[in-house]
């Protein structure tokens, strides 16, 4: 089959975004060539970008969604007539037909609406679950949501989860058939898995990749790499820290990557408000920082309240960091017992899990030892493989028609 792979772009800003869609694209320039399909990437790629795909065998079309696009993308609740309409002048839709698309796979849930049958990668229902948070219910953004969640779900042909957890809240919600959900875990980050974790902490030691905080213990703080939503539950931690401090002593600093979503403000209040000396705030980072900041933390702390599937844990295990991480659906069965799980809603077990650490060295090292293990597992290259094995599957279905039809 011809099948084309629809990336959104492919901005290192997006973080767990940027980074799972990074994967994708450069495990398929590595499998491509080895399967009985043809991929065409579609998207809008950077020049480099560009560059690197015109000395490869992946076929690439460049594509931007347009005002016009933009604007019926958010509505998703035409009539079929108009549906109709503006398909016949879509330009996703002509592109469909120019190159011959047997299938599409949406990589993320940017889902656009093309007359070919699709494959989605899903990875949160989040606004049915935990609908209070203002970033999935705020300023008509439920209803957005789930308007193009349930055309997305109820009409694809088949349906990428990364658990068992999220494949039944697909078919809770959405009633779609359980033989249309397909169950491939989320990779290990390429770039984490990529790193001489001893070599590279020698060398960023002596000469950290950004300024560091004169105050700034580099063995002996706590990391969460979030950006700035409720739901990613910051406040969490800097009551936990102030349970450590005020309880046993223990005085922990905090480091704090990612991009204000609208919550920065008040996090910086909280801090003031508990007298948190130690809480730094240093904003995007480039992947260097990032890698430099996992290979020095005492331990990723990840408090949030959405899952099944979350990256950053996967990050920290490939680098060797311990991860402690909340204890919500799906966790136990993307981490195992590689993380040292705990209740969100409640910093005080937050507390006593990174308390256990700090006094138990080798119970630290065991998550440490662990967490690399459950790292090589899976990578990109595991997770197209089973994708293509879905689309070889698939292809004794989709040979009984043809494009034009």
């Amino acid at each position: 089959m011809k099948v084309g792979v629809y990336l959104t772009d492919i901005n290192p800003n997006d973080g767990g975004s940027y980074t799972f869609q990074a994967d994708i694209f450069e495990a398929l320039k590595i499998i491509s060539p080895l399967t009985s399909h043809q991929f065409v990437l579609i998207g809008d790629f950077a020049e480099d970008i560009k560059g690197e795909l015109k000395s490869s065998t992946t076929e690439f079309i460049s594509y931007r969604l347009d005002f016009w696009g933009k604007l019926v993308k958010r509505s998703l609740n035409w009539s079929p007539l108009f549906y109709k309409i503006w398909r016949r002048t879509s330009k996703l839709e002509g592109l469909i037909k120019i190159h011959n698309i047997d299938i599409l796979w949406f990589v993320s849930p940017d889902f656009i609406p093309a007359n070919v049958p699709y494959i989605v990668s899903i990875w949160d229902l989040q606004h049915r679950l935990q609908p209070w948070f203002p970033e999935v219910s705020h300023d008509g953004l439920w209803d957005l949501r789930e308007r193009s969640h349930a055309k997305m779900l109820r009409s694809a042909s088949i349906i990428i989860t990364g658990t068992e957890v999220g494949k039944k809240e697909v078919e809770y919600f959405y009633q779609v058939p359980p033989d249309n959900i397909k169950v491939v875990p989320f990779a290990s980050p390429t770039f984490a898995l990529n790193i001489d974790r001893d070599v590279d902490k020698s060398k960023e030691k002596r000469n950290p990749p950004f300024t560091i905080p004169n105050c700034f213990n580099i063995e002996n703080f706590l990391f969460y790499p979030a950006q700035f939503w409720a739901h990613k539950n910051h406040i969490g931690l800097l009551l936990a820290v102030q349970i450590l401090r005020d309880r046993h002593n223990l005085n922990l600093p905090i480091v704090f990557v990612g991009a204000d979503k609208g919550n920065q403000k008040y996090i910086e209040q909280v801090v003031t408000d508990l007298q948190l000396e130690q809480v730094y705030f240093l904003g995007f980072v480039e992947q260097e920082q990032l890698v430099w900041l996992y290979l020095h933390a005492f331990a990723l702390v990840f408090p949030t309240f959405f899952g099944p599937d979350n990256l950053p844990p996967l990050e920290a295990f490939a680098l060797g960091c311990p991860v402690i991480a909340s204890r919500v659906a799906g966790a136990v069965e993307q981490l195992g017992n590689a993380a040292l799980l705990f209740d969100p809603t409640r910093p005080e077990e937050l507390a006593i899990a990174i308390e256990s650490l700090w006094s138990n060295l080798e119970l630290r090292q065991g998550f440490i030892d662990r967490g690399l293990l459950r790292a090589h597992e899976w990578t990109a290259i595991n997770y197209v493989q089973n994708i293509c094995q879905i689309l070889d599957e698939f292809a004794l279905i989709r040979r009984c028609w043809i494009n034009s039809q």
